[in-house]
Order: structure tokens, then C-alpha cells, then sequence
């Protein structure tokens, strides 16, 4: 109390002067007054059935007839076994209306914890359906079992069903078991009064009335499943439960068809989610785990959108905050139903000031009344009439303390920081480390041994977050200065194997750690205790190859489980095999595609081999599922469906894309022969440019005129004639190399296709001027290519308007395949320009949304009056790359946004990218031979206080999000205003390609590529970084007579270099300590 100034003690004790009331009622009688008001409305709708209000109170109370028949006794508990299913309603209330308690139990969660579980309550009763017998039978083959059907419920009926029975507020509803730090689950014990002031207390803050249809998702073992029920039934809404398998195989369509309108989700969840596919929803709250902005970006301009945050201990939820594009994502805001207080961590008797750092402890009627028949555990997590409380308030009613680190803000909401202990929440889900140790300890023969778990990386460079098992060697002498992890060798192999059987019978697998390290010493900090974050680091830090070693040996223990289980997933990892050019049998059903080497580009491959074979998928899907199994069940997901829709609306006839009516194609047909000086019947195909086309057409004289240089070797007896037929084969098939560009009298741009082939020509040096360096190719209504072969070497001359970075190394392969006698097909590039020209008004919704509440400005700053910017400056930069969960063009976008705030000193950036566009819904995209890339700007805000790793998975969403909508056509940007319209004024542009030099073939040798016409760079800065398997090759092109800024540029390069490393080895850092590390620039110099 002594640290708290005036100021903040006023403040603290008028934000907790009025605590909650109770409100002194039963849940089954609030429920019951419910049902006698409105017994017609739906009560439950579920996928084997329904209830009505009436209906359910009738069978919940022949139910309670039925246990108390049995001897079931006031405040008894009675567990329950089930499925998803309506009849988990009549079982919860008949269990309440009898006097008893209830405790779910998960079905998927092993035996020996179920059995701990009804031990620890006491329990003499379990209910079950006729689905879950056998597993009840198994649980409690002495238990009094009950399956509760309709044969079960009509025959207590027509026995009769009054019954009496004294139920008070302060008896137990329910427990809920959460990880146990003793190795035995703890079960938190839930109060009557609780559980009700919990739920009508906060009514109004969790958005809840009569028309509430609220989804049942939250598996058994989670307090929120028991919330669900409550949030529908104590309120007078419905709950809508859909089956095992839409639950986790079609969630979207299942909400929709129970037309639910109010779900609590975790963020890792919803992010599997479509929000534009789920108009039904209205209400969305998230909790359980931390949010990230792009969960905000998402679904907040859809429905309305809340955090909420809440242990097991306290009923429903203790803080809710709703959410708006500022709101910071920690935000854990406001309590209804309790009293938030902030202690020192160190001693819960001592509050701390507003602003600082402490441990959130919670007042109130919502609170548990500790865990049942734990004293122990009961007296650590819960106190009684602290010194800070005020006197008047003092009873035998407990506070809980979280062990959640918090602050509170200067408005009285609460801000989320941590945890104190070694709990932690994976993937949702509640679990106390040190149960998992105690468990795995008791699987070690000698006694000397140790066992720690960590949540850490799960491959090298990588920031995926697992469960770390460190098991100390046995009788190892090693000291603090030895090496710390070592190689595993067949005893540890066999160890383990033992350890993770054993966790696997007492534990729910989530708990069950993936990789298992040997350690030869115990490392240690100065106060003596074990060094958790040392044996993180360590994993962390060590080789791809080594760390694989521990990774395969978690496999071989469980090898049954991971591979393919179905003839679609067997495809599927051969054609991942095909792709990443690895074995079968190196990968599984849930190996990580990017930790396998995937990236964006190979997925492109993927998803075209895949259609060849009827499977239909996209590159979003490959990116978002990662593995076999979860792509498996996306094949024929709706996003496909999109992909036949566009694809089966293409235009089949030539001259479609003009859109005009047959007599207008004739008089146009006319005006492009007499331009380009050939019949009308010569022409194959007319298809508009588009506006990333028009930049690259000369207008005046001294414009850039974008011809390409490219030069290869080639073998000394190389047949001629077959390269010739190779050649002639090649253009054939790729229209685009047979194209010229035409103006028509409104002076729009249009290509025209031809079908005379440009000639190979083995006598360049005859014709020296068409190949000399300079030489620029664009003229209209011209050809824009040339090519020769002189003495050993191929020389090419291509303009831009007819290639992007992508194409050349396709024209080199079919070169290379024509040659060797292979057929090639026609890829026409009609289809993917019909594509570009559908459903845009969707897509400018998705620009103009992705922009909103931008205020920035672009970056480098430009001189007023400054003119056409080009290129008069150039560096270069090498970067190692290091693997990463992440694709490396991930990595870099996140680096390019890094290095900007170092200069604009703010963490919501804007620049220019170039991208490919090859992930197009469109048969044979990845063969096109044509100009498809596209400049679009790119939105990054930075979390400084948020891990690198949690910043680099929401800049992945955001650009999985954008390939789904980059497929536009630059003109509906014309006409834009507002945020938009300024983020289209960037003055940086960020490339990033695969290395096309970097393939290799038969025929063609030391490939060289360079404009003939100096600079090209028309951007004030443009970064290009270029990837090879091992490395990044950076350039950066700068316009320095009309950027504004005084910039030394070596620095801002080294800057990046700095960046980018710090952002590959060290993605468990807070982004915000990188800006320390860029102050050192020295290490990366010009290569």
C-alpha cells in the first residue's frame, strides 16, 4: 500500500468500490422460469435433434427423477460422457434439478486421466450415451452408469417424476480439470451462485438475449463448453451444436445451417475461418489465447467482434473488451461479474500502481471456491481478506490469484503482459509444465535422472511453437563448461520411447511432448535455480541437420500415427515428394510443408500438378493448412469451387476480350492488319493490355525502353536443325512470343497474336545491328524479340511487354523439351487475362479495407516538381538464409518494414511489391509464358512488443490474404481516394524473386540476363532481393536527384542485412530490440 501514491490509490478503489452482487439463485431454477415463460422457443438445435424450452425442462426433470432414484445426493457429482449431441443439455440440468454436480469428461483424453478425474470428485453415478458406453464401462466399471435416451427418460415419465429436493446458490454446479503442476489434474469447484451471477451479471457486455443462437464448439475438457450451455439456456437463447465431424471438418458450414449467430472461439481457430462465408454470425468472441491484429483486421468490419479473458477458477469470463481496428490487441479490458486488483507479483498483500506490471487478482460472486479436495493447491491459488482490502468486505469468501501478469491502464481496463510460472497456453489449452515432468520422471529408472519441459522452436531457425522434453543422461558427470546437448543414441532412443508411452496413457496427447533432446548437465543460473531459458536457446541455436536427428526420433516412436491414412493423402504426399524433391518416407501426414523446404513458389508447382490429377486446391490452402492431412480435408473446399467458376466461365472463342459484337471485331481486325502490314486472317487472338503494360510502353523519345539481354551457353555439336524446330515449337505453343502490341484509334493498347514464328538465327554476326548492345526493340505493331545462335552462344533480345521474371527460365525449358523430342501444349495467356477481368468490384472492397485507417505517408519523401524518377545509384548485399517456419519472402517483406520504421520512426508501413501472380486460379498458370506479374502496394504494422515470430505469422496471413486478391486489374485503382489513394503514391518498391538463373539445364549453360538499355528502375528506391537455395542476393536502386532525404544509403543497406539476420536466428525476441541491433552495421558490406 505504501508504494501507491494518492492519486493512484483513489483510482484503484473507485474502480473496485461496488463489488458485484450476487445473485442468489440456482441455475436450474433460473433455467426452469425460462421455460415455463416461453415453452415453445428452441432451446437446443443439434445435428441429432432438438429441444424446445418445454421439452427440455420436461425430460431434464424425469432425468432427475431417474438419479435421484438412484441416490444421487445434494452436492453429489455425477460425471458425464458424451458426444456433441442435444441430449448434453437434458444431462447437464437433470444432474443440477437432482441436487448434484456435474464434471464432463473428453472422450479423446486417456483412460487413466478420465479415471483420476472421477476419483478426485468422489463420483458414484456417470451418464452416457449409447455411442460412449463402451468408453464409460471403461472409466468406471463400478460407477452406476446411466445411458440417457428417450427409452430411458419415457419410462421415468410414465413412472412419475416429482421429486423434492433442497438445492442453495452455494452448492457445487460443476468442476472443470485444468493441468495440475502435482501431476494430477486440479479441479477448479463451480458454485450455483457462480456460475448464475457470472452469466446474467455480464448479459449485456457479452452481447446475449433471447434471440442469441450460440454455437456449441469448445471440446468437453474446456471450461467454455460449459459456458456455451450456460450463455444459451440461462439467457432464453439456443444452442446449436453441430456433430464431432462438422465441428472439425466443416465448421462454416455447419454455423450456417444452425443459423448461429454468437460463437466463442480461439484466435488460432478463427483464423481457419471465412468471415465473408458466415453472414449468419454476428457475434464473435475470442479468448483462451492471444490475439494478433490480423484477427481484428479480419473479422471486426463483419460482425461484432470481442476479447475475453477468463481462468477456469472464475465462472464465464473475467474481462471483456470489444474490439475495433485500434484496439490493442492485449487489451484484455473490462470485469462485470468481479473486481480486478493488481499486486506485486512477489507478495499478493502489496498493490501496485496504475501503469505498472503486476499479478491480476480477482474479487467477486464468479469465483470458484477453490479445487475439490485439494487444500494444498486450493491455499497457493486463493487468499482470504488481504491487507489492501477494505475492512467492511472482509468474510471467508476467496480471491484467486492468476498467476496472469497484467497492468492496468489509466481508463481501468487491463492489459495483458504474461504468466509467472511455468503455465502456459498451447494451442488454447491450459497446461502446467511441471505435470508432464512429474509424470515423465516416474518413467526413468534412475533416480539421478531429470526431466524438463519447455514450450519452445520446433526446427531450427523456426519460432513453431512445441513441447521440449530435456532429459538428463544418466549418470553423467558433465560439468556446467561440457557440451550441453547431446547426440541420442539407442538407450535414450529406447528411454524415450518408454517416457512418451507412459505420458501417452496419462495424458491428453496435446501435452505429450514432439522432440526429446538428451542433456549432459543440468545448466544452472546464478541464484542456483535451473536455466529454462538456456535449454530454449540451445534448441533454438542448433544445426537443421542435428536438430532433424531429435525431431525423426519423435517420429520413429509414433511412425503408426503419421503416415498417409487414405488413398488422397497418399497422392498427396507424392506429389510433395515430387515437388520438394524429397523421399516418401521423409515425410509424413503432419510434416510442416515449409519446414520441408515449401515455400509459395513450390506450392504454385503443387497446386498445378495437383489439378492435372483432379485434385483441386490452391496455393492460399497449401500455405494456410501446411500438412497432408489438413490438406487433404481442403480439396474440394469452397475456394475451389471459386476456382471451376472462374475457369469454367473462360472465353473458348478467339477475340472474346474485346466484348464487342461481331461486326465491330471485323473493323478492328482490319485496323490491327493494316498497322502491323499483315491480312486480317492472320490474326489469331486480340486481348487488351493492361495498365502494368502501358508503363512499360516508350511514349517519348529517351524512355526506357525494357529490352532484355539474355545470353547462354550452348553445347559445340549442337544439332541446329533440331534447335530450330525446338525454337519454332516453343513460340507455338506460347502466343505471347508471337504477339505485337497495336493502338487502336481510342488509343488503347491491344495485344495481337500471330502465327509467324521469329526466326532463329545462326548468322548474327551478319546482322550485327539487330543484336548490338543498346539496341532497343519496341516499335509498334512490330515483333519484340529476336534471337541468334553465334558460334557457342545464344543470344536473345526480349521486351518486356512480352515476359516477366518468371517466363524465362519457362522459354530455356521448352526449348529444352522440344528439343529432347517431347511435345509441348499450348498456353495461352486469353485465360488468365479473362480472369483478371472478373469479380473486381470484390476485390477493390478487399484493397480499399486492407488500407483503412492508414495514416501514413509514403517513404523516401520526394522533391516537389521532382520529375520521373530513375536509378542513379546502385548497391549490392549478400545475406545468408537460415531455415525458418516461414517463407523467406515473408522474412524479407517483414525486414523491408523493419528498416523502414528504423527511419520513419512508426510501426504502420506502406510500400510497392512486385508479385507474380502465378498462384492464379487459371489451368496451366504456372506454364504461361507472358508479362502476369503486378505492383501492388503492401500494408505491414509492426507489433514492437510482440515476438518477432508472432509478427511474422500475422504478415503471412496478410499475404496468403493478398494472393487471394491480387488477381486485379490496376484500373479499378484509378478512381480510388482516401487511405488508399495515398498508400498508391509509394515511392519504394520490394522485390522478391527466386534466383532464374538458378536452373539448371541440359542445353544451356552460364545464363546472363541485363537491360541493354541502362538503368530501369523508375521507383525513387527499389529493392530487389533475388533467392538462391542458400543465399539472397539484394540490390538496391536508388533515384537520389529526387529524394528529398539526406540518407546515407551503405547504411540503410547494411540496415537491412542487420535486420534480416537478427529476424532469421532470433525469432523468440520482441520485434522492438531489433532497432537496437541495426545501430551495428559493419558486418555487412558491398560482396
Amino acid at each position: 500500500m505504501d508504494k501507491l501514491s494518492e492519486i493512484d490509490r483513489d483510482r484503484i478503489f473507485s474502480w473496485n468500490k461496488n463489488p458485484p452482487k450476487f445473485i442468489g439463485l440456482c441455475a436450474h431454477d433460473v433455467f426452469t422460469r425460462i421455460a415455463k415463460e416461453q415453452p415453445h422457443a428452441p432451446a437446443v438445435e443439434a445435428w441429432d435433434g432438438k429441444w424446445t424450452y418445454g421439452e427440455l425442462e420436461h425430460y431434464s426433470s424425469a432425468l432427475a427423477c431417474v438419479l435421484r432414484k438412484s441416490g444421487v445426493r445434494t452436492g453429489e457429482f455425477v460425471a458425464l460422457c458424451f458426444r456433441k449431441s442435444k441430449w448434453t443439455a437434458v444431462a447437464v440440468f437433470g444432474v443440477l434439478k437432482a441436487g448434484g454436480a456435474f464434471v464432463f469428461l473428453d472422450h479423446q483424453h486417456p483412460i487413466d486421466r478420465l479415471r483420476q478425474i472421477c476419483e478426485n470428485v468422489k463420483g458414484r453415478f456417470l451418464l452416457t450415451s449409447t455411442f460412449q458406453l463402451e468408453l464409460a464401462n471403461a472409466v468406471g466399471p463400478s460407477l452406476i452408469t446411466h445411458v440417457v435416451d428417450e427409452d430411458l427418460l419415457t419410462t421415468s415419465i410414465k413412472l412419475g417424476a416429482n421429486f423434492n429436493v433442497s438445492v442453495q446458490p452455494h452448492h457445487p454446479a460443476y468442476a472443470v480439470f485444468t493441468s495440475g503442476s502435482t501431476g494430477t489434474p486440479k479441479g477448479a469447484l463451480i458454485s450455483h451462485d457462480a456460475i448464475v451471477s457470472g452469466t446474467l451479471l455480464q448479459q449485456g457486455a457479452c452481447c446475449l438475449d433471447r434471440q442469441s443462437r450460440v454455437l456449441n464448439f469448445a471440446a468437453f475438457a474446456f471450461d467454455a463448453n460449459i459456458y456455451e450451455h450456460f450463455w444459451a439456456l440461462l439467457i432464453g437463447g439456443c444452442l446449436c451444436i453441430p456433430s464431432e465431424e462438422d465441428r472439425l471438418g466443416d465448421l462454416e458450414g455447419a454455423i450456417q445451417r444452425l443459423e448461429a449467430n454468437w460463437s466463442l472461439l480461439v484466435p488460432s481457430f478463427a483464423r481457419c475461418l471465412d468471415p465473408k462465408r458466415l453472414p449468419s454470425l454476428k457475434f464473435l468472441f475470442l479468448g483462451g489465447e492471444a490475439l494478433a491484429q490480423k484477427d481484428i483486421d479480419t473479422w471486426s468490419p463483419y460482425l461484432q467482434l470481442v476479447n475475453v479473458y477468463g481462468p477456469a477458477e472464475c465462472a464465464i469470463v473475467a474481462t471483456i473488451q470489444p474490439l475495433g481496428p485500434s484496439t490493442p490487441p492485449c487489451t484484455i479490458g473490462y470485469a462485470h461479474a468481479v473486481l480486478c486488483w493488481v499486486v506485486d507479483e512477489h507478495d499478493p498483500q502489496v498493490l501496485v500502481s496504475v501503469g505498472r506490471p503486476g499479478e491480476l487478482i480477482l474479487e467477486g460472486p464468479a469465483i470458484s471456491q477453490g479445487y475439490i479436495n485439494n487444500p494444498e493447491q486450493t491455499a497457493k491459488a486463493f487468499i482470504t481478506n488481504p491487507a489492501w482490502l477494505p475492512v467492511e468486505r472482509h468474510s471467508n469468501r476467496k480471491l484467486y490469484k492468476t498467476g496472469d501478469i497484467v497492468r492496468q491502464n489509466s481508463d481501468g481496463s487491463l492489459y495483458y503482459l504474461g504468466r509467472k510460472d511455468t503455465q502456459v497456453k498451447f494451442n488454447g489449452r491450459r497446461i502446467e509444465l511441471s505435470e508432464i515432468e512429474h509424470h515423465a520422471r516416474t518413467a526413468l529408472s534412475n533416480s539421478a535422472q531429470e526431466v524438463i519441459v519447455e514450450m519452445g522452436v520446433l526446427s531450427p531457425g523456426s519460432s513453431t511453437q512445441a513441447l521440449l522434453a530435456f532429459i538428463l543422461i544418466a549418470n553423467s558427470q558433465s560439468t556446467q563448461s561440457a557440451e550441453l546437448i547431446k547426440t541420442p543414441d539407442e538407450a535414450f532412443l529406447k528411454q524415450v520411447t518408454d517416457i512418451k508411452g507412459l505420458l501417452l496413457s496419462k495424458l491428453p496427447k496435446y501435452m505429450v511432448p514432439e522432440v526429446y533432446f538428451p542433456i549432459s548437465f543440468l545448466p544452472r543460473t546464478t541464484s542456483g535455480k535451473i536455466d529454462r531459458k538456456r535449454l530454449r536457446e540451445e534448441a533454438c541455436v542448433l544445426p537443421g541437420d542435428q536438430l532433424r536427428t531429435y525431431m525423426s526420433s519423435a517420429r520413429r516412436m509414433n511412425t503408426d500415427h503419421e503416415l498417409p491414412l487414405t488413398d488422397e493423402e497418399r497422392v498427396l504426399q507424392r506429389m510433395w515428394s515430387f515437388v520438394l524433391n524429397l523421399p516418401l518416407d521423409h515425410i509424413s501426414r503432419h510434416d510442416n510443408w515449409v519446414h520441408l523446404g515449401g515455400d509459395s513458389l513450390l506450392a504454385m508447382k503443387m497446386v498445378e500438378i495437383a489439378r492435372k490429377e483432379g485434385y483441386k486446391f490452391s496455393v492460399v490452402n497449401v500455405m494456410k493448412e501446411r500438412t497432408i492431412a489438413a490438406l487433404a480435408r481442403v480439396t474440394r473446399s469452397n475456394y475451389c469451387r471459386e476456382v471451376d467458376r472462374c475457369t469454367g466461365t473462360l472465353p473458348k472463342m478467339p477475340f472474346a476480350l474485346l466484348n464487342v459484337g461481331p461486326d465491330h471485331i471485323s473493323g478492328i481486325r482490319q485496323i490491327v492488319a493494316d498497322q502491323c502490314q499483315m491480312s486480317p486472317e492472320d490474326i489469331e487472338d486480340i486481348y487488351p493490355c493492361t495498365r502494368e503494360h502501358y508503363w512499360m510502353i516508350p511514349r517519348a523519345p529517351g524512355d526506357i525502353d525494357y529490352t532484355l539481354r539474355v545470353q547462354a551457353e550452348i553445347p559445340e555439336r549442337l544439332d541446329r536443325d533440331r534447335l530450330v524446330e525446338a525454337w519454332s515449337a516453343t513460340v507455338k505453343a506460347n502466343p505471347m512470343l508471337r504477339s505485337r502490341v497495336v493502338e487502336l484509334p481510342d488509343g488503347q493498347f491491344f495485344y495481337a497474336v500471330f502465327p509467324d514464328v521469329v526466326p532463329l538465327d545462326f548468322n548474327p554476326a551478319e546482322n550485327v545491328d539487330q543484336y548490338r548492345h543498346g539496341r532497343k526493340l519496341w516499335k509498334l505493331a512490330s515483333p519484340l524479340l529476336c534471337i541468334g545462335v553465334e558460334e557457342d552462344r545464344l543470344v536473345m533480345l526480349i521486351h518486356h511487354l512480352i515476359y516477366d521474371a518468371y517466363s524465362v527460365p519457362l522459354i530455356f525449358r521448352n526449348m529444352e523439351r522440344a528439343y529432347q523430342g517431347h511435345s509441348l501444349p499450348v498456353t495461352p495467356y486469353r485465360p488468365f487475362r479473362q480472369a483478371l477481368s472478373e469479380s473486381q468490384d470484390m476485390k477493390q472492397q478487399y484493397w480499399d479495407q486492407r488500407f483503412k485507417g492508414w495514416t501514413g505517408s509514403p517513404w523516401p519523401s520526394v522533391k516537389k516538381d521532382a520529375g520521373t524518377p530513375l536509378e542513379t545509384r546502385k548497391l549490392h548485399r549478400q545475406m545468408p538464409l537460415h531455415a525458418s517456419d516461414f517463407t523467406h519472402s515473408t522474412t524479407l517483406h517483414l525486414t523491408m518494414a523493419v528498416t523502414i520504421s528504423w527511419y520513419l520512426q512508426v510501426s504502420d508501413i506502406v510500400f510497392g511489391t512486385v508479385t507474380s501472380r502465378r498462384g492464379a486460379p487459371v489451368p496451366g498458370v504456372q506454364d504461361i509464358i507472358a508479362p502476369m506479374s503486378a505492383l501492388l502496394p503492401t500494408r505491414v504494422r509492426l507489433g514492437p512488443l510482440a515476438t518477432i515470430h508472432e509478427n511474422l505469422q500475422v504478415l503471412q496471413e496478410d499475404s496468403l490474404d493478398a494472393m487471394a486478391n491480387e488477381l486485379v486489374d490496376s484500373r479499378i485503382f484509378e478512381n480510388v481516394s482516401g487511405e488508399l489513394a495515398t498508400a498508391l503514391r509509394y515511392q519504394t518498391l520490394f522485390t522478391v524473386e527466386a534466383d532464374v538463373l538458378a536452373d539448371k539445364f541440359t542445353l544451356f549453360r552460364n545464363i546472363s540476363m541485363e537491360y541493354d538499355d541502362g538503368p530501369t528502375f523508375m521507383w525513387n528506391l527499389g529493392i530487389h532481393c533475388s533467392l538462391s537455395p542458400d543465399l539472397v542476393k539484394m540490390s538496391v536502386h536508388i533515384s537520389e536527384p529526387t529524394i528529398s532525404e539526406e540518407i546515407d544509403w551503405d547504411r540503410f543497406a547494411d540496415r537491412f542485412c542487420v535486420a534480416f539476420d537478427w529476424i532469421q536466428r532470433r525469432p523468440d525476441i520482441k520485434l522492438g530490440q531489433i532497432f537496437d541491433k541495426m545501430a551495428t552495421v559493419s558486418f555487412c558490406r558491398d560482396n
